[in-house]
């Protein structure tokens, strides 16, 4: 019975290691951090194109327009980087600014946290900003629609665009990836899953995962107190991003792309199309989304901006040995405390199968995978069962 019971586990076992050894979570190694919390100007290169009014800021108080402190910013601090464009001019077009020098290769993530604020619709023509953010660029050329050097993925944060998510690249399309699919063997290359069946746009209002993830959305108490007369009280479109902070990660793995907002995947691009790239820098921008500017009397100086806070980037986390369950990159003692001390909640007899099976080992992968000691694991881990329940009974 014993060893009938084993076989079965022991085929469990073998799937189970594949997908740790898959989908682990091992320690990332940081590349590159910024928080903005002391003034950043000289670490960063402004790129304009110069076609329009711009303007950068790396240490920008966004607590004093109304703004909380990012949730990943320690001790509460509102410094930030503010990105703005066409304020003035009246003429289409952006730029992007980049950290000074660097180049991040092989596997790696981009995370930060993301503030789109804007006046919200409808306060007249010209309110409607495109932030953006990215990576394969030179670091030293501008990017705005129609004209790019990387790899980038965009949001119309107020929600009031025909397309409030975007895709660009440095080679295919620099005006943006479209839905449907204007030249299919190009434009297929971007997957959209913002898109439900029959719903192909990426507007707020259509796109499932806008319109059920974000509702509509008025700016902090505190920033309309401090700016009575720019219009927002009245709550954006369904589905925007405005007004909150967003968790954002891009993904560079391979020849895929794939950029997360809190989580969900808004975007997937497939990089194995294009040549190589102009370089290995990572990159934010911002820019209208036409060429009409905000009304002058808008307070537009002070509220149509991108807000950036908390940059990182990451080497990919290497897979974790199956049974390194306090992720310390080796199976063995203490990983049994680790497992005693959560079983029961969140972990398994299963999971002790796979400690055992891997104990002093590293990364493994089934082929290397002993078959378990025996049936008195089992009485082991019974024991230890009963005992944990007797005394969750007790308590």
């Amino acid at each position: 019975m014993h060893d009938l019971l084993l076989r079965g586990v022991a085929a469990t076992l073998a799937g189970t290691c594949l997908l740790a050894a898959t989908a682990g979570s091992g320690r990332a190694a940081v590349l590159y951090a910024e928080n903005f919390d002391a003034d950043a100007t000289t670490g960063w290169t402004v790129n304009d194109p110069g076609v329009t009014d711009v303007f950068a800021d790396f240490f920008f108080d966004y607590g004093q327009v109304g703004i909380p402190s990012a949730p990943r910013s320690a001790g509460g601090t509102t410094r930030g980087m503010m990105l703005q464009a066409n304020l003035g001019r009246g003429v289409f077009g952006g730029f992007s600014v980049s950290p000074s020098g660097k180049s991040f290769t092989g596997d790696f993530r981009l995370s930060f946290d993301y503030w789109g604020n804007t006046h919200q619709s409808p306060v007249g023509t010209g309110t409607s900003n495109l932030s953006y953010f990215g990576f394969a660029t030179s670091g030293t050329a501008g990017n705005y629609p129609g004209v790019s050097d990387g790899v980038w993925f965009a949001v119309v944060a107020d929600g009031d665009s025909s397309a409030d998510v975007r895709v660009y690249d440095y080679d295919q399309r620099k005006s943006s990836y479209q839905v449907p699919g204007a030249t299919p063997g190009i434009d297929n290359q971007a997957s959209y899953p913002v898109s439900g069946a029959g719903t192909p746009t990426r507007n707020a209002g259509s796109a499932p995962i806008l319109a059920d993830n974000f509702g509509s959305a008025t700016p902090p108490a505190a920033m309309q107190a401090a700016y009575p007369n720019a219009s927002l009280a009245a709550p954006t479109n369904a589905g925007a991003l405005a007004f909150a902070w967003q968790r954002m990660e891009i993904v560079r793995e391979g020849d895929v792309a794939p950029w997360l907002v809190n989580g969900l995947q808004f975007e997937r691009l497939d990089l194995s199309h294009l040549p190589p790239p102009p370089g290995n820098n990572i990159l934010f921008g911002h820019s209208d989304i036409n060429n009409a500017s905000a009304p002058a009397t808008s307070d537009a100086f002070d509220l149509l901006f991108t807000l950036i806070d908390n940059v990182s980037v990451s080497a990919l986390e290497a897979p974790a040995a199956p049974g390194d369950f306090n992720g310390d990159g080796a199976v063995d003692a203490a990983d049994f405390a680790a497992w005693e001390s959560q079983f029961g909640n969140g972990r398994t007899g299963l999971d002790l199968l796979i400690w055992q099976a891997n104990f002093g080992g590293s990364p493994a992968t089934t082929a290397s995978l002993p078959e378990p000691a025996g049936a008195g694991w089992f009485a082991a881990l019974a024991g230890l069962a009963r005992r944990r329940r007797r005394i969750a009974l007790a308590a």
